[in-house]
């Protein structure tokens, strides 16, 4: 029995332990048709792994690295080359928002509006004043005398104020204007324009020298209503003059000389002068209506010297009022479209806060920096390749170093058509100027960037006919500046690769 017994223990024990060998088997199988298939696709089975893209690379003969005759590789930012930063002229709440963001605006238009309540109450009553005023003039020969004395200053004072308008606040802003070749300071993208303005200057020089001689031989004996006109259509010539010069300010462009704060402070000069012009033609139409209002009632002239002074006063409280009232109107002072807007309904600004950019994105232009070295090799009008793709040329390299960035500023035209946006950073290549290059030395010497430096060997690398990097070992001898000397190894026509820092023989690589 007992036999029996260990016999019937040993056979469950058996089954029970036989369940976890089948179990293991199992998991053993699995384990090994896992690991045959990762041997199969590792050596060339279906499964695939990523292989990482060949480095691209660029090519250039010994010769042309050697005079700096290749590409000058840079990045640059596209940007408008016509943008206005426009600030608020007074403080308040915004009560009314026109434009939002991505809106075109024209010159002059209305982005939004401060509160001004206050303000159109105060025009309503300085017109209410004026309409008053005018309908005291009352009839008489002293009002007539009054008016004639009255024209006779404007006359003089319109003839003053226009000469220094012209003379001492605009022609700062030109070479020898009272030249026959006045020139204009700033660069500029609208050339008929510019020449339309240089051409009113010269013409100015005249009328502000008849304007001069009238002074002197007007009289309230003169015909004073003929003489008010001449100098009325004399002005409105100015005004003319003013606005295009106040167009021309907008598509200025900055320079070292002249940056956008030295513009702004021009456009600031323009404004203030359009609006002394529209105060003398205010001042010579008033005059003009109260002379002939005097001329036609001269029975009372108790009544015309108070008359004449209120009407005065009330057209001055009105041109007060309008001013105030634009103060709180917020314009663009060029057409193009919102790049940035940093207002909203029931915010508060402050005086002079910026609130909006406005730009003309159709007028695009590029801005990179060189090193005062870089500049010896570029000039204007050098061809540039942007994004391996379009065309451009340079247009313009300052004539200084930047204090900031202790670097040159240069633009670069856009050629045809193309696929930018304002803001984007874009890759170029600008084609270097070889008249400018340095003379060929009877030593090779290369940018040390072309040249991999060992530890006991140096090389320099081709490209098969395989796209694989050859290396070529090279003597090298001193560094001088950026370049090293090469000894032996190279010939002039020998393509090489330009930067062949972390390249190794044999290794595969795209041309660019």
């Amino acid at each position: 029995m007992q036999k029996g017994q260990i016999l019937g223990r040993l056979s469950q024990s058996w089954r029970g332990l036989s369940l976890w060998i089948k179990y293991a088997i199992v998991i053993v199988i699995a384990s090994l048709v896992i690991g045959t298939l990762y041997i199969v696709n590792s050596s060339g089975g279906a499964v695939t792994t990523d292989v990482p893209n060949p480095r691209a690379v660029q090519v250039a003969s010994v010769s042309d690295l050697q005079n700096d005759t290749t590409p000058l590789p840079l990045i640059g930012e596209v940007k408008s080359v016509n943008e206005a930063k426009i600030h608020s002229q007074s403080a308040g709440t915004i009560t009314h928002l026109y434009k939002k963001l991505g809106s075109y605006v024209p010159a002059g238009g209305v982005i939004a509006e401060i509160e001004n309540n206050s303000a159109r109450a105060a025009l309503l009553q300085a017109q209410g004043a004026l309409e008053a005023a005018q309908a005291g003039v009352q009839k008489g020969d002293r009002l007539f005398e009054e008016s004639k004395k009255s024209a006779l200053d404007t006359i003089k004072s319109v003839y003053s104020s226009n000469d220094d308008l012209v003379r001492s606040r605009l022609d700062v802003m030109f070479s020898n204007p009272t030249s026959d070749v006045p020139r204009f300071v700033l660069s500029v993208s609208n050339q008929s324009l510019l020449n339309k303005v240089e051409s009113e200057r010269l013409q100015l020089g005249s009328l502000l020298r008849e304007q001069a001689s009238r002074t002197l031989l007007v009289s309230e004996n003169s015909n004073l209503a003929v003489e008010i006109q001449t100098a009325i259509e004399e002005t409105r010539q100015i005004k003319a003059y003013i606005d295009d010069l106040s167009a021309l300010l907008n598509v200025s462009i900055t320079s070292q000389t002249y940056p956008q704060s030295a513009i702004d402070g021009f456009i600031t000069t323009a404004s203030a002068a359009r609006t002394a012009v529209s105060v003398s033609l205010a001042s010579l139409t008033g005059a003009s209506q109260a002379l002939i209002s005097a001329q036609n009632n001269s029975e009372k002239p108790e009544e015309v010297s108070a008359s004449s002074a209120a009407l005065k006063q009330a057209q001055a409280s009105v041109q007060v009022a309008e001013a105030n009232l634009e103060k709180t109107i917020i314009r663009s002072p060029i057409s193009g479209t919102i790049n940035n807007i940093s207002i909203d309904l029931g915010d508060f600004v402050s005086a002079y806060q910026q609130v909006a950019i406005v730009s003309n994105n159709g007028s695009l232009e590029i801005v990179a920096h060189i090193t005062p070295e870089d500049q010896a090799t570029i000039s204007v009008g050098a061809k540039v390749k942007i994004e391996n793709e379009f065309d451009g040329f340079v247009s313009s390299i300052a004539p200084a170093i930047d204090p900031t960035t202790k670097k040159i500023e240069i633009k670069i035209g856009l050629v045809g058509t193309h696929e930018f946006t304002n803001g984007e950073s874009v890759h170029l290549d600008i084609v270097r100027n070889p008249k400018k290059t340095a003379a060929k030395t009877p030593v090779i010497m290369l940018p040390i960037s072309s040249v991999k430096i060992g530890a006991d060997s140096s090389a320099v690398f081709t490209i098969g006919e395989d796209r694989k990097l050859v290396a070529h070992e090279v003597t090298t001898g001193d560094l001088v500046g950026d370049k090293i000397q090469i000894m032996s190894g190279v010939t002039d026509d020998m393509m090489l690769v330009t930067d062949a820092r972390g390249l190794k023989d044999g290794q595969q690589v795209d041309l660019r």
